[in-house]
């Protein structure tokens, strides 16, 4: 029988292909942390005292191997210049583009005194002196195209047909950001870099190959390096980018419940790549039932070529909303199956 370990101990063994005793549950969440405490989105988010404490409200509720301290992919956009449109429960959106009608860079990145970084290397610290031995700390960075949109809108989309040197100059330039940001997230103690892009399911794979292959590789290269864990998410049906995904050279791809995790699987065994997802987020864990979400854990390890390469978690972001039963459902069920 395998001595007890801690959730970070089990998540790092597991990227380490070493056995563990049961697969790792990853709760994918930000504000949703919030709800356990009756705190606003909006206040989770700009309030150090309540994000900490919604962040150790969930810990111990979710008995997490690893867990999200920030999840909000406006932060580097609100530095960049872009005006956001707040809401009381649920995250803000990017409200302009700065560069809409003029693509010139910005002069400068970004530095641990800008917008709301102040507030989460506060809250990263402190849960790091509270929760960091026990529990894997995801720090989780805006991805270069999804950064570029903010920045530039809709014209970015044209700039791949009608300026393609400036669209390469301005992934050129949001690809840095991401790499300071996490920069800084390592500094700050996290583990484990999660580079949210959920705007890469919308191109082509002839555009992933040309123009993001070699940024995100590069990306995950510089991470590893300062000896952080890796995680790629992209949202949305990223089933025709799997395998380029798994030539970034993250180390987990994140997935939401539009990719089927089971037909994909041999393509990530190929490339030694472990998967984390996808329990539907909006069906199952906000308007589902416990049973809902039971049943489709049990139905995703049953269904999965290699279930041992699975970390267990949401396909996306929760909502503010979401019943705080559904989500203990989905590691309760890890206990009462046998995944392998």
């Amino acid at each position: 029988m395998m001595a007890t370990i801690t959730g970070k101990e089990r998540l790092t063994a597991f990227l380490a292909h070493q056995e563990v005793d049961r697969t790792p549950w990853v709760p994918l969440a930000g504000v949703h942390f919030g709800k356990l405490k009756n705190f606003s989105a909006k206040s989770v988010l700009t309030d150090s005292d309540k994000l900490l404490d919604s962040l150790l409200t969930a810990n111990q509720a979710y008995r997490p191997d690893g867990l999200p301290v920030y999840f909000d992919i406006q932060v580097e956009a609100e530095i960049l210049g872009c005006e956001l449109s707040w809401a009381e429960n649920a995250t803000p959106s990017v409200k302009t583009h700065p560069l809409q009608d003029d693509p010139q860079l910005p002069e400068k990145l970004l530095d641990e005194n800008d917008g709301r970084l102040p507030l989460i290397l506060e809250t990263m610290e402190k849960a790091q002196s509270r929760l960091g031995a026990a529990t894997a700390l995801f720090g989780l960075v805006t991805g270069p195209l999804t950064i570029a949109y903010h920045l530039r809108g809709n014209p970015l989309f044209f700039d791949l047909a009608d300026n393609k040197d400036s669209f390469k100059a301005l992934l050129a330039f949001t690809s840095r950001v991401t790499e300071r940001m996490a920069e800084i997230y390592i500094r700050a103690g996290m583990d484990v870099i999660g580079v949210i892009e959920p705007v890469a399911s919308q191109i082509s794979p002839q555009t992933f190959q040309q123009h993001l292959l070699k940024n995100y590789q590069t990306l995950f290269e510089h991470i590893h390096r300062l000896e952080a864990l890796s995680m790629l998410h992209i949202c949305g049906n990223a089933s025709k980018i799997i395998d380029l995904m798994c030539q970034t050279g993250a180390k987990i791809l994140s997935l939401d419940e539009k990719v089927h995790l089971a037909k994909i699987q041999p393509i990530t065994e190929r490339y030694g790549v472990f998967l984390q997802g996808n329990i539907p987020a909006i069906t199952h864990l906000l308007n589902g039932t416990p049973k809902d979400v039971r049943d489709y854990v049990k139905e995703l390890l049953t269904a999965l070529p290699a279930p041992e390469h699975l970390i267990l978690s949401p396909g996306c972001d929760l909502p503010w909303g979401t019943p705080s039963a559904n989500v203990t459902a989905a590691f309760e069920a890890l206990y009462n199956t046998n995944a392998w």
